[in-house]
């Protein structure tokens, strides 16, 4: 047996909050914190001060389960190795799970807020990081995505972990976000929130 915290990340995302905002609320580490993303062992102290910041019970963030193969797209990509150092900007793993082919690319720096994803028709995306210095912030373009590393037959995603500023262009083009479900043609960007909640879904 085995406690998985899928809830609280549904809880954290309905109230519009992020793993940041928990460790603001709770003052915990981000090392706990990643061991909650884990689904690793964390002490009842740990709970208990999530569920007094959070105002709910434990059966809201947590739910005790019997140890399986994995269920989850999500579940299964944890399972995967580091992956393959094939761009300078992405990392990138592939695994087949439900009778489907994944290729999941993670941005390897964390977007923040003057982080702003852009999502061409073409297939092509980039990141525009902006530096708000002076009366004109200054910006620097970096592409993080061509078309042609999309693979045939397989489900593509680019996981944008951090809290990016805004991902635009989603659903006009080869690009699309995941709210009319997978399939195996284009490419779909998400944050990395969003990637654990889309996994969790499709158990």
């Amino acid at each position: 047996m085995y406690f998985d915290y899928h809830r609280l990340w549904q809880l954290l995302a309905a109230k519009g909050l992020h793993k940041t905002d928990l460790i603001n609320l709770t003052g915990l580490s981000s090392r706990t914190v990643a061991k909650l993303s884990k689904n690793e062992s964390v002490t009842t102290d740990t709970l208990c001060a999530i569920c007094a910041a959070l105002s709910c019970d434990l059966t809201d963030i947590v739910e005790l389960r019997e140890e399986k193969v994995a269920t989850s797209i999500y579940e299964a990509y944890l399972r995967q190795p580091k992956g393959e150092e094939e761009h300078p900007h992405l990392q990138t793993v592939r695994f087949s799970h439900g009778g489907q082919d994944f290729t999941v690319h993670t941005l390897k720096k964390r977007a923040g807020r003057h982080t702003f994803i852009r999502c061409h028709p073409s297939g092509s995306v980039v990141a525009e990081q902006l530096y708000p210095l002076g009366i004109s912030p200054a910006s620097e373009v970096t592409g993080i995505f061509q078309p042609y590393q999309i693979e045939p037959g397989r489900i593509n995603i680019l996981v944008i972990p951090g809290s990016p500023g805004m991902i635009s262009g989603l659903d006009e083009g080869a690009v699309h976000s995941a709210r009319q479900g997978l399939a195996s043609h284009g490419l779909y960007v998400m944050t990395a929130s969003a990637f654990k909640l889309l996994t969790v879904a499709a158990e």
